[in-house]
C-alpha cells in the first residue's frame, strides 16, 4: 500500500505538478508516522525534509502540534478535526477517507495539493490520471476513430468535418487562479493537424481565450503548430495579462491582430521582466501539443503557464489522461 502526494503549483516548475509516493498504508498511517512537533522557525524545515519541497502553510500543522502537544490522531475523524483546526489555509480542506484535498494561496497565487492512496485509486485511479503523470511529455500515440470526452467544455466553433481538438490552458493571472478557472475549449469538425488553417481563417468570437487569439496571431501561411508555438514562447503573457485587460485585444483577421498584440507587447513591457524564452519547452505530435512557457523567474522558481492541446483520436489511445487534464483545468479539487 502506498499514499500520494501531489502539490499542485505554478512554483513547481514546467509541469506545475509536484509527485511523491510514500510507503504507507493509508493517509491516516502517513501522519502518524511523521506526527512531531516543531517551532515555528523549524517548521519549514521539517515539512521540506518530510515532503522534499515547500508546500505553503503545511508547517502550522507541525507548529501547532507543539504548541498544543497535540497527540497523534487515532482515526479519521481526529485527523479531519485536527487539519480543520490547526491546518492552515486560505481556501477549504475536503476530507473523504482515502482522499484529502487542500486549497490556499499565498497571496500571489493560489495552490492546492492533494494526500490520496491506493484505496482510492482502486476506485477512482481516473480522476488522478493527470496528477499522477509525471515529466512534460505527453504520450504521442493516437487511436483512429477518436472519442468524445464526457468532461464539459466550451465550444470555440464547428468546421463541419471529423473530430475536435480540446485545448486546456493552465495559466495563472492574478490571486485567483484556481478559484476562476475557466475549464477546457473544443473546436469540433477538425483535428489538430488542421487547427493552424481553421485559426487563421476563422474569426474570433469572445468566447476565444486570449492564449488562442494570441496563437492565432503568431501564424501565418509559412508556419507550423509548433512554429506559431514557439513565437507565442517570446511573448511576456502573464506580464500583460496581470496588467492589462487583453478581452478585447486580438481580434479582426490575423495580420491586424499580430500588430495589435505586437504594440501592446511594446506598450506594457517593463524594465527587469524575468521571462525567458529559452526556457520553454515544445511538444509537437501529429495529435497532441503542448507548450510549458517560461513566464517569469519568481525568487529561485522559474514560473510557467502550461497549454495543453490534443485531439479526439488522441484522447481515444488515452481516454483517461485526456479526460483528467479537462477536469484539470476546470477545477481544483480533481478527486471529487
Amino acid at each position: 500500500m502506498s499514499v500520494l502526494f501531489v502539490y499542485r503549483s505554478h512554483y513547481e516548475g514546467p509541469t506545475g505538478k509536484y509527485v511523491r509516493r510514500f510507503e504507507d498504508a493509508s493517509i491516516l498511517d502517513w501522519f502518524r508516522a511523521r506526527w512531531r512537533g516543531a517551532s515555528e522557525e523549524a517548521a519549514y524545515e521539517v515539512v521540506d525534509t518530510m515532503l522534499g519541497t515547500e508546500v505553503y502553510g503545511f508547517d502550522s500543522l507541525f507548529s501547532a502540534i507543539e504548541e498544543h502537544d497535540l497527540k497523534p490522531p487515532r482515526s479519521e475523524v481526529g485527523l479531519r478535526d485536527y487539519l480543520d483546526e490547526h491546518l492552515y489555509v486560505e481556501g477549504e480542506i475536503l476530507h473523504t477517507p482515502h482522499a484529502i484535498q487542500v486549497a490556499t494561496d499565498d497571496d500571489e497565487i493560489e495552490l492546492a495539493y492533494y494526500f490520496f492512496d491506493d484505496a482510492f485509486l482502486v476506485k477512482d485511479a481516473a480522476k488522478a490520471a493527470f496528477l499522477l503523470h509525471e515529466g512534460v511529455e505527453l504520450p504521442a500515440t493516437a487511436g483512429a476513430s477518436g472519442y468524445k470526452p464526457c468532461s464539459e467544455t466550451t465550444s470555440l466553433g464547428d468546421n463541419g468535418g471529423e473530430g475536435a481538438v480540446y485545448m486546456a490552458f493552465l495559466a495563472y493571472y492574478d490571486s485567483s487562479g484556481l478559484t476562476n478557472l475557466e475549464g477546457g475549449y473544443r473546436i469540433d469538425g477538425i483535428r489538430l493537424l488542421e487547427l493552424c488553417d481553421y485559426l487563421t481563417a476563422a474569426e474570433p468570437t469572445p468566447l476565444w481565450p486570449f492564449e488562442l487569439r494570441l496563437l492565432r496571431s503568431r501564424l501565418n501561411a509559412d508556419r507550423s503548430l509548433a512554429e506559431g508555438l514557439v513565437a507565442c514562447a517570446g511573448y511576456p503573457v502573464a506580464a500583460i495579462c496581470n496588467s492589462t485587460d487583453t478581452s478585447k485585444v486580438g481580434f479582426g483577421d490575423p495580420g491586424a491582430a499580430a500588430k495589435e498584440l505586437d504594440r501592446l507587447l511594446i506598450e506594457t513591457r517593463r524594465p527587469g521582466d524575468t521571462q525567458d524564452p529559452s526556457k520553454s519547452l515544445l511538444q509537437s505530435e501529429t495529435h497532441v501539443a503542448q507548450l510549458c512557457l517560461h513566464t517569469e523567474r519568481w525568487g529561485e522558481d522559474d514560473m510557467y503557464h502550461r497549454w495543453i492541446l490534443f485531439d479526439d483520436v488522441w484522447a481515444e489511445a488515452h481516454p483517461d489522461l485526456a479526460e483528467a487534464i479537462l477536469r484539470y483545468a476546470a477545477r481544483w479539487d480533481v478527486l471529487s
